[in-house]
């Protein structure tokens, strides 16, 4: 089985994660070799992680050998790290879902909005006529928005034409 290299921006990060000094052993690179360890060795199914990438002297890599590394202390700053990103990774699981409600919220005001003044049960609810909407809501306002939609209703266009006639509005709301 062919081991995976270590890319270099990785094996740096390993290095000044563990302060650029052996961890077995506290050795530092004018003392000696720095080099890369696997805790669990690859041989034994380890794999690359950063989690399973240790900083080591060249002797006490050569000395472990294809033995499990146990009992090697974890830099505070590794573990304060690894917390740091689960908190960050928690906090952004939060706000994407947020985001998504308040998204669904806004797209069902505007399907509530578009019903009640157009009163058709025609409205593309695969998003077309809704964007269509929504975005124009954006640019020139709900009220605005809302009274394009009530001049719509007074014409004979079918739906077909919404998407076009909402467009026409904003384009001479534009100056275009």
């Amino acid at each position: 089985m062919t081991r995976a290299a270590i890319r270099p921006s990785d094996r740096f990060r390993i290095f000044q994660r563990d302060g650029f000094c052996c961890r077995y052993c506290g050795k530092a690179p004018d003392e000696t070799e720095l080099q890369i360890d696997h805790l669990i060795p690859h041989s034994k199914g380890g794999d690359n992680s950063y989690l399973n990438l240790i900083t080591s002297c060249r002797l006490c890599n050569a000395g472990k050998g294809q033995n499990a590394a146990e009992r090697v202390p974890i830099p505070i700053h590794a573990i304060e790290t690894m917390k740091q990103f689960a908190e960050r990774s928690e906090a952004l699981a939060f706000e994407t879902e947020r985001y998504a409600d308040a998204e669904e919220a806004d797209i069902n005001a505007i399907f509530k909005l578009m019903t009640s003044v157009v009163g058709c049960s025609e409205i593309d609810v695969q998003n077309t006529d809704l964007d269509c909407v929504r975005k124009l809501r954006n640019e020139f306002g709900l009220e605005r928005v809302t009274e394009w939609m009530h001049a719509f209703t007074r014409k004979t266009l079918s739906m077909r034409h919404f998407c076009r006639w909402m467009h026409g509005c904003a384009k001479c709301e534009r100056g275009e």
